[in-house]
């Protein structure tokens, strides 16, 4: 079953303009009850959280809008503002916020999309509804503007949204917002293009990283005690790169110690990954390309400080593994992307 955080229904209240929320009217109406909405780490499931946005949008409220600051995640979601607010770079950033978004809702999708130098995220709403899907949108919208300003205050981003509906005062309203172009378009999307998205932020506290993306993780996993198989392979193997990256790390990603970590035989869990349609090396080489790829597009690490990361003998086998995986050479990627 997916469910919301109830921080999402007590920032609506917050907001006001609920009719009815002093006499019971709105908890008849959604179902919801007080204890579940004032629970500071309650969740609320998705039939009712629905109910509870039609009836806020039903009665036509003004819109309101917050800044676009880190105070958002930190109001109601400390976990995703913290692991979100400790990475290298903007881009790093994003992406843990695409990753743990689950953690403030499951019945929406946050994605981001690699273009060029540059980002685009799209959201999608479950709730059936391009009014309702809108407005989500744009208060996530407003949490990756709160990224942009934490990473990279005072610089200058080339940035737009787009939303498929919204009345042109709440147009207005958001562009005042945050401060970009916003136009209707065929979905909901928010666009980056900025060389700085990999600038290196220097408040990041790499000894702290891991610990707070451990914490996530297993929040995560408590949303999700049935996860798919290879979901929980993935996320192992991102968890003892991130954690114990350059420390005799070839053993600890091999299947056997995998396998073992997840209390399952290797042939139980190959035969997991296979009724799911994948591959133990399938996952197995996707998470440490897309390791690289970020571990390149950074200056930090040298090349032979990156294949020891992602647990490879030498930096050869990386090297020729780069070239199978990518169809170029390591050090040409990195020199490509950073120009």
């Amino acid at each position: 079953m997916k469910t919301v955080s109830s921080a999402v229904a007590r920032d609506i209240l917050a907001r006001g303009s609920l009719n009815g929320f002093s006499n019971g009217a709105l908890f008849e109406a959604t179902g919801l009850h007080r204890h579940e909405i004032l629970a500071p780490e309650g969740r609320i499931d998705a039939r009712r959280h629905f109910r509870l946005l039609r009836c806020h949008q039903a009665q036509r409220p003004a819109l309101r809008l917050p800044a676009p600051t880190m105070a958002l995640l930190f109001g109601g979601h400390h976990l995703l503002a913290a692991v979100c607010g400790n990475a290298p770079s903007l881009r790093e950033g994003l992406r843990l916020l695409v990753r743990f978004r689950p953690l403030v809702g499951e019945c929406d999708d946050l994605v981001l999309h690699e273009e060029g130098e540059g980002v685009r995220l799209t959201y999608h709403s479950e709730s059936g509804s391009a009014e309702i899907g809108s407005i989500s949108s744009l208060f996530n919208f407003l949490l990756v503007g709160g990224l942009v300003r934490h990473y990279l205050p005072g610089v200058s981003v080339d940035q737009s949204v787009t939303l498929e509906r919204l009345s042109l005062p709440e147009l207005r309203l958001a562009r005042q917002s945050l401060d970009c172009p916003i136009l209707l378009g065929a979905d909901n999307g928010y666009r980056l293009a900025s060389t700085a998205l990999d600038r290196p932020y220097a408040g990041y506290n790499p000894a702290l990283s891991p610990f707070q993306w451990q914490a996530a993780e297993q929040a995560l996993q408590a949303l999700r005690p049935v996860a798919r198989m290879s979901e929980r392979l993935r996320g192992l193997i991102q968890q003892r790169l991130l954690l114990n990256a350059g420390d005799g790390l070839e053993g600890d990603l091999g299947q056997s110690a995998l396998s073992e970590a997840l209390n399952l035989s290797r042939w139980t869990l190959m035969r997991k990954l296979q009724e799911e349609g994948v591959s133990f090396s399938q996952i197995h080489n996707e998470v440490r390309r897309e390791e690289a790829l970020r571990r390149l597009r950074t200056p930090h690490d040298s090349l032979l400080a990156i294949s020891q990361a992602l647990g490879f003998a030498n930096q050869s086998s990386f090297t020729r593994f780069f070239r199978e995986q990518v169809g170029c050479l390591p050090s040409h990627y990195r020199r490509r992307f950073q120009g």
